[in-house]
């Protein structure tokens, strides 16, 4: 059983994913005239934010840092592509800090609760805003986590050693005998990595099992493949 023993998530890719792509959402957000012009926005977006993260490693340290990075990506996205870049960008802000913007990853509740009545102690540790616990609520999965921290909240982001420590603080306030700590998550650089230095065993997320097969670590291609290790 599973007593003892802490289980930490990643959110993003891990417990969830993005209900719709961008693109289908920002076509929601103009209008038809200007759909006649289609781009691919979530390649494009995927290029801004890897320009982005390389300039500021302190981005999901506080929600305001967190929105101005979001606004300048979002308005980078859309500015020269749509006709109110302004207007598409604040309804993108709006849209994604809303649960409505994320789902389940398939079988995600499932696996929670059969790691809570395995009796394991759960918790979240993300690279988010100050509203991730309300949008783990409204998924409906808040219930089986002990303690939730968000980059926001706790002034540190991932992969800072220092929010990976509130949370094993939090947590040894509720469980004096400590067995052993595990990480789930999907970024090697966030989740995995800090892992090898604070004792923690990582459960990576991955597609490409052969590329780490050397590594300390745990391998599985989704969170459903939780139950052949617990």
């Amino acid at each position: 059983m599973g007593k003892g023993q802490i289980i930490f998530f990643d959110v993003g890719d891990t417990l969830l994913k993005q209900s719709k792509t961008f693109e289908s959402q920002i076509y929601e957000f103009i209008s038809s005239k200007e759909s006649e012009v289609k781009y691919d926005f979530d390649s494009i977006l995927s290029e801004i934010i890897q320009s982005h993260s390389k300039r500021n490693k302190t981005i999901w340290d506080n929600d305001k840092t967190i929105n101005e990075y979001l606004h300048d990506v979002y308005f980078t996205l859309v500015n020269n592509r749509v006709t109110n870049p302004d207007l598409v960008t604040k309804k993108l802000l709006y849209y994604m800090k809303s649960s409505e913007a994320w789902k389940l990853i398939e079988n995600t509740e499932e696996i929670l609760n059969y790691l809570h009545k395995k009796g394991y102690t759960l918790g979240v540790i993300s690279n988010w805003g100050s509203n991730l616990r309300n949008v783990l609520e409204d998924k409906g999965i808040a219930k089986y986590f002990d303690v939730i921290v968000s980059s926001a909240v706790a002034g540190y982001a991932k992969p800072h050693k220092e929010i990976f420590f509130k949370a094993l603080r939090s947590i040894k306030e509720e469980i004096a005998d400590i067995k052993r700590i595990y990480m789930v998550g999907d970024s090697w650089e966030n989740d995995i990595y800090p892992c090898f230095s604070l004792n923690i065993k990582p459960v990576f997320i991955s597609k490409n099992k052969d590329q780490f097969l050397n590594r300390d670590m745990m391998i599985i291609n989704s969170i459903t493949n939780l139950k052949s290790l617990f």
